[in-house]
Parts: structure tokens; sequence; C-alpha cells
């Protein structure tokens, strides 16, 4: 089953004012954040650290609402709420697993574009 992962670049596009250099640094922005920010969700899932899962994931899921990438937007604000309000703990390792999976979808999309506007 292939993931529908969809990303918009337009909002980012329009943010970085056709400035392809800002452009491809806000790409490497969202590669770099992402990757730290679902590092640091699951080192907090170890720690059973809810309100720092919390906190990762919340501080990762608004460049996704810029990139418009809803899948990951929403999996990552049900993690910020399981975390925000110890409830629904039981479904985080499932949702760990879609945000990994995502995630990395996401990063290799964002990737192939910034290798295409790097000059």
């Amino acid at each position: 089953m292939m993931n529908e992962l969809k990303i918009d670049f337009t909002e980012v596009k329009h943010l970085s004012a056709e400035d392809s250099t800002f452009y491809c640094e806000l790409l490497d922005i969202f590669i770099q954040g992402t990757e730290e920010g679902i590092e640091g969700i699951e080192k907090s899932i170890a720690n059973e650290d809810w309100l720092n899962m919390a906190e990762w994931a919340h501080k990762i899921s608004s460049p996704c609402k810029h990139f418009h990438i809803e899948t990951l937007y929403q999996t990552l604000k049900e993690i910020e709420n399981s975390g925000r309000n110890k409830n629904n703990l039981e479904a985080i390792p499932l949702l760990l697993e879609k945000l990994k999976l995502d995630g990395q979808i996401a990063i290799k999309l964002v990737r192939k574009e910034l290798e295409a506007n790097r000059t």
C-alpha cells in the first residue's frame, strides 16, 4: 500500500518571497527539525516523559502545517494532545510508528525538492 502523503510547497515558496537561497534554508530547517523532533518524541516516550513528548510534537507540527502535510500534522496533534492530557497513551506506540513512517516520506520528498532547487 502506497502512502498517500502529499506536500504542497506553495506556501513555503510564498514565505521565502521567491528567494531560492532562503527557500532552500526553509527546506533544510524542515528536514533537520523533523528529524530532531521525531528523535525527541521517541526519547520522551522511552522515558515516559509525556509533557516533553507533547512539546516536541507541538514544535514540529507547525512546519507541517506550512507544507500542508495533513496526515503528519494530524498524527503530531494526536501525540501532542495525548501527552498534554495524559490520555490515550496506549495509542502512542501506533502513533509513533505512523509518525516515523510519514516523517520519513515527508523528509524524502522535501529533500527531493531541496535537490531540485539547489543551485
